[in-house]
């Protein structure tokens, strides 16, 4: 049995090192990604006792058992769904925000072109046979069909603009994927040694922190500590990161929607849906542009035939019947053009 020398010895080293762990711990407070340590500390020399032997005596000391990392894996999985819900919402409404104030400001405000044709229409109403009046009313309404291109012009810059948008934070996730699988390989390495792959779980947990406000992630913890990643709320999904590397996402625009494939220069897999994170929040956007085109297209349609259904029941100056108000005109690119009873986008 050792001496109570070396007992106290032993209990002083132990307590310096939780010290010196306490002390990391303070420095490492505000630095990212970092989790705290606890100490766990084990009696060493303990004395054997059996049935038919009696302690004979009461240890050596204390000693460091391991230096564990602090972490709840439940409290971390509900902030990275979090993260990624908060992501997704902030990236449609900044992107709304910067539409909105695009489409009512300056030109092509439909509700500021239709309120100054309905006036002209007033004073047509007034003085009928003025042609003054007249000119002011064509030119009213020649306005409000600039607006309509006008808007629909925003629009498809903003669907221009949606496919790099995607593709800028999809390179930023396939980078952090990537460093990922190089350090699961690090990981792996070390093996289940426990306390020894703390610094690079602490990588571990700050790159999949950083994934999953792209896009949104399941995580699965292997022995080693190395990650496996899944798109979708559970393990049945795509793999993005696995045992045997990560797969790449690109973004495209097909059939009019923006479409995010997985490992487009292998088996390549198209998407159906991206949850979470800023890539998600980018495809309801592009849901919204597509819907806001339709319902401009709806609009325009609507407008022309009311005003046209108007307009062809009454009769001109020299008494002749009426004709439709708004005609065909010469197609311009990306524009929506409003004709007899329908809308169309010329590309």
């Amino acid at each position: 049995m050792a001496d109570i020398l070396t007992i106290g010895s032993s209990g002083l080293s132990a307590y310096r090192r939780s010290l010196e762990v306490t002390g990391n711990n303070i420095v490492n407070a505000n630095t990212e990604g970092y989790a705290r340590r606890d100490v766990q500390l084990q009696g060493i020399g303990d004395a054997a006792s059996s049935p038919t032997t009696l302690r004979t005596g009461s240890g050596s000391g204390v000693a460091v058992d391991v230096v564990r990392r602090a972490t709840d894996v439940f409290v971390q999985s509900e902030k990275r769904v979090t993260q990624s819900a908060s992501s997704a919402a902030t990236a449609l409404s900044d992107r709304l925000d910067r539409l909105e104030k695009s489409m009512f400001s300056g030109d092509g405000d439909l509700g500021k072109l239709s309120q100054t044709l309905f006036a002209r229409l007033q004073d047509f109403a007034t003085t009928p046979s003025s042609i003054a009046v007249r000119t002011t009313v064509i030119q009213a309404a020649s306005g409000l069909a600039d607006g309509f291109n006008v808007q629909a012009k925003r629009l498809a810059a903003e669907a221009d603009a949606i496919v790099s948008d995607a593709q800028s934070e999809l390179d930023n996730l396939n980078a952090l994927t990537k460093q990922l699988a190089n350090l699961n390989k690090q990981i792996d390495s070390i093996g289940n040694a426990p306390g020894k792959a703390n610094d690079l779980l602490d990588q571990r947990d700050k790159l999949v922190d950083g994934i999953v406000k792209i896009v949104a992630v399941t995580v699965e913890s292997r022995p080693s500590g190395a990650v496996s990643l899944y798109l979708s709320d559970g393990t049945a999904g795509p793999q993005l990161l696995g045992p045997n590397g990560e797969k790449t996402l690109t973004a495209s625009r097909v059939n009019g929607r923006l479409q995010i494939t997985m490992d487009p220069y292998g088996v390549s897999v198209p998407l159906a849906k991206i949850q979470g994170g800023t890539v998600g929040g980018i495809q309801a956007f592009d849901d919204q542009i597509t819907s806001m085109a339709g319902q401009l297209d709806r609009m325009a349609v609507g407008f022309a035939k009311r005003v046209n259904d108007q307009h062809i029941k009454g009769t001109d100056l020299d008494g002749q019947k009426g004709r439709a108000f708004f005609l065909d005109g010469y197609a311009h690119s990306n524009a929506i053009e409003i004709k007899q009873g329908h809308v169309d986008r010329y590309n």
